[in-house]
């Protein structure tokens, strides 16, 4: 509830019951990575925007890290602009380097539910697949990839308070998830951006540096996936595709 009321400005209470028909664990969201075997170094999140490529690129192609990148994916559209992208990423491994594991978890709502667009509460979804891959593979720690001015989300205007503005990748969110994943799992387990200090801005100088640049066409950070057509992916109105404009 905490965590939820961090990244939402809403209450929340919960009630916990047990399933009376689990399914066994590796019959569902995890075809790529067998259970108990600890042969990665990182669980990244991977929304397939570009941030997280950024992330994506400097843990995989920059480090060379063995690395399982977790996509969630609430449409068909977006699922396949993540296979296109991380596709692209593995293609660039060099020979003697770990390849990457790629994870799409499918989470949306039914169409009934559809009253509220603004996703909130996706970092809940988000970090628990992850964490959920991470034990997985022996690992106590998620990363998410994003620029600290999204992350903070200070106000540009006097209408952009509370819940208002995203906290998804707030520093407080990342500090109530990992509190929860914890607790959960009864032992430290980390959440953490290391991109908390850079702009975005920074983040393309870095990809351009790096000599991945071209990836960017790949990536698709607007806020709203419905009703767009493939060619134009970006409504350019939403924060997010403003952000990435002015980057």
């Amino acid at each position: 509830a905490d965590a939820l009321r961090v990244l939402t400005d809403d209450e929340y209470e919960f009630g916990f019951h047990p399933d009376p028909d689990p399914a066994p664990l590796p019959a569902y969201l995890y075809d790529a990575v067998a259970p108990g075997r600890p042969e990665f170094d990182e669980v990244v999140l991977f929304s397939g925007g570009l941030d997280s490529l950024g992330g994506a690129v400097d843990e995989v192609l920059v480090r060379r890290r063995r690395v399982v990148l977790v996509s969630h994916r609430a449409a068909t559209r977006v699922g396949a602009r993540q296979d296109a992208l991380f596709a692209a990423l593995a293609a660039r491994v060099r020979p003697r380097d770990p390849t990457p594991a790629h994870l799409g978890v499918v989470v949306n709502k039914r169409r009934g539910l559809n009253r509220d667009f603004t996703q909130r509460t996706r970092s809940l979804v988000f970090a628990a697949a992850g964490a959920a891959v991470a034990r997985l593979v022996g690992l106590w720690r998620v990363r998410f990839y994003e620029n600290g001015v999204t992350s903070l989300n200070h106000p540009v205007s006097p209408e952009l308070v509370g819940a208002r503005a995203s906290r998804t990748t707030h520093p407080a969110a990342l500090d109530r998830l990992g509190a929860l994943l914890s607790a959960v799992y009864d032992a430290p387990f980390g959440v953490d951006n290391p991109y908390q200090g850079a702009t975005k801005a920074e983040l393309c100088g870095w990809l351009k540096g790096w000599g991945h640049a071209d990836l960017c066409a790949l990536t698709c950070s607007c806020g709203s996936v419905w009703g767009k057509a493939e060619a134009a992916p970006h409504c350019g109105r939403c924060s997010q595709c403003v952000d990435r404009r002015v980057a």
